[in-house]
């Protein structure tokens, strides 16, 4: 459905600069620009494909608002890409956390703003890619839609990190251990299958007693 097609979107955009920047190790780092117009032209042409429904309204308008939201899009990979620059570094593998960490709060502050900024309608936050599985939305219970947004990205940002990590295990035969993977798996167990527990066995009861009135 929709959810599945927005997660699957998302995902390819999360992982896209890290494994590019893997696969081509022998290279210079993307340039900024590049960075930029990359994430622009791939944000765009997601938002396309999400909300291409608007086209019976205005098929210009359509193109313009998949526009202005591929822009946060290149907003939040040029700070990713500015993140991986200043923190991931193979002398200090923990300062990758802060990489991981910051990519996701940067996403979730992106989100808010955008939510703010255009209307206040949330326009499909990656929250929304989880509705069909309510497991992983136990978490929206005490970090609201925020919370589960900054999980999915602090976890796919770890299955990036991971892929990376298994390149260069493959191509230098050198041990590694990947802290991000490891922090972001464990943030998503603990935020949807740990905190079924909580919402789960609870007491209910009704909230109000109704009555139907036949008159004469």
């Amino acid at each position: 459905g929709a959810g599945d097609l927005l997660c699957f979107l998302l995902f390819l955009r999360v992982l896209v600069f890290p494994l590019a920047r893997a696969l081509s190790m022998d290279l210079p780092s993307p340039s900024y620009k590049s960075v930029a117009w990359t994430s622009l032209a791939m944000g765009w042409l997601s938002w396309i494909v999400l909300i291409f429904w608007l086209r019976h309204v205005t098929f210009v308008g359509m193109l313009m608002f998949a526009g202005m939201m591929g822009t946060f899009f290149m907003l939040w990979a040029l700070g990713a890409a500015w993140m991986s620059r200043r923190f991931v570094s193979e002398d200090k593998r923990w300062e990758g956390l802060l990489f991981a960490l910051g990519s996701a709060a940067l996403w979730v502050v992106l989100e808010h703003v955008r939510s703010w900024f255009l209307t206040g309608f949330p326009w499909l936050p990656l929250a929304a890619s989880q509705a069909n599985r309510p497991v992983m939305l136990q978490g929206a219970t005490v970090f609201g839609q925020w919370g589960i947004s900054f999980m999915l990205v602090l976890f796919n940002v770890g299955v990036a990190a991971y892929m990376i990590r298994i390149i260069a295990w493959a191509r230098e035969k050198k041990k590694s251990y990947c802290p991000e993977f490891y922090v972001g798996l464990g943030t998503m167990v603990a935020m949807s299958f740990l905190m079924t527990r909580m919402s789960t066995g609870q007491k209910t009861e009704a909230l109000f007693h109704a009555g139907v009135i036949q008159p004469l």
